[in-house]
């Protein structure tokens, strides 16, 4: 039905090997990379796209919401307002990294990266690692020279007791 929709069929090697693969068959000016368990907010993406187009960015770095998965089964999805004023700043990926970002909270799921960037880059997600967004986003951020930074929210981080983030341990890391 979808003639944009490219679905890859490999065995199961772990999700770094899955993206790298997707980042390499994807044929787009920007990529979005979600996490399976995260929810979109509506209307927020196609937003967020029309902003890289526009802006030409290496990176759209976008908030998100963190709900736990009985306040995710409680939502209204019509009660999740977006802020009144959307903020854009433009920085490069340095400044982006040093001066807004938590470097335990490098999520991609948050972040529409410009395809072209990561391949010249020849930016990768290293296999068999836990907490893989770590080395990819910050990679990114020292490579990028062209970032938006917005409070624009982009989705729902559901925080789930069995998942890897949740128990962070520093001998996984």
């Amino acid at each position: 039905q979808h003639n944009n929709i490219t679905i890859i069929d490999q065995k199961n090697q772990g999700l770094s090997v899955a993206r790298n693969n997707g980042i390499a068959k994807a044929k787009g000016e920007y990529t979005f990379m979600p996490d399976s368990d995260d929810l979109l907010i509506d209307n927020s993406l196609p937003f967020l796209l029309k902003l890289a187009l526009s802006s030409n960015a290496d990176l759209v770095v976008a908030d998100f919401l963190k709900l736990s998965d009985e306040e995710v089964n409680n939502l209204q999805t019509d009660s999740i307002k977006q802020e009144e004023v959307i903020k854009l700043t433009e920085k490069t990926g340095e400044e982006l990294f040093l001066e807004d970002l938590n470097p335990r909270q490098c999520y991609v799921w948050r972040t529409l990266f410009k395809l072209k960037f990561i391949v010249d880059n020849n930016i990768k997600f290293f296999p068999g690692i836990f907490y893989q967004d770590v080395p990819f986003t910050h990679e990114c951020y020292i490579k990028a020279e062209k970032c938006i930074r917005t409070n624009c929210l982009l989705n729902i981080y559901r925080i789930r007791q069995e998942s890897a983030t949740s128990s962070f341990n520093l001998k996984k890391s």
